[in-house]
């Protein structure tokens, strides 16, 4: 695929409106990795149209306008390591492949290992 030549593997997209996951990921990985944020659901219309490829995106659903948003990044990414704050929406997104729902009720180091983890493999490969 095209897009996979062109995409730096140490840039990570997060998408939160609250910020305050983003938060937590720019503390732990920063120092490895260039995390480009976007935080404004109406603006993400203009952010999506220069969007990169990137090879992982944290999304953090934090409500149902969110989703629209989410929908429309599957293009744009090979995995979504997925945060979902509104608890009756935990269950959608079982049955997408490129999908990795975070668990947030592991405790913080658990939940940094995981994704340390999982972010540096996938960089290796």
């Amino acid at each position: 695929m095209e897009l996979l030549k062109n995409f730096d593997k140490n840039r990570i997209f997060v998408y939160d409106t609250s910020r305050g996951f983003y938060r937590f990921i720019k503390l732990h990985f920063e120092k490895d990795f260039s995390i480009d944020l976007c935080n404004k659901i109406d603006q993400f219309d203009d952010f999506y149209k220069n969007l990169p490829y990137y090879q992982h995106c944290i999304f953090v659903v934090n409500s149902h306008v969110d989703l629209i948003n989410l929908l429309r990044l599957f293009s744009k990414t090979d995995t979504i390591l997925l945060a979902v704050m509104v608890k009756d929406l935990e269950n959608k997104f079982d049955d997408f492949n490129n999908i990795i729902k975070l668990n947030l009720d592991l405790p913080k180091k658990e939940l940094i290992n995981f994704l340390h983890k999982y972010i540096s493999l996938s960089v290796a490969e």
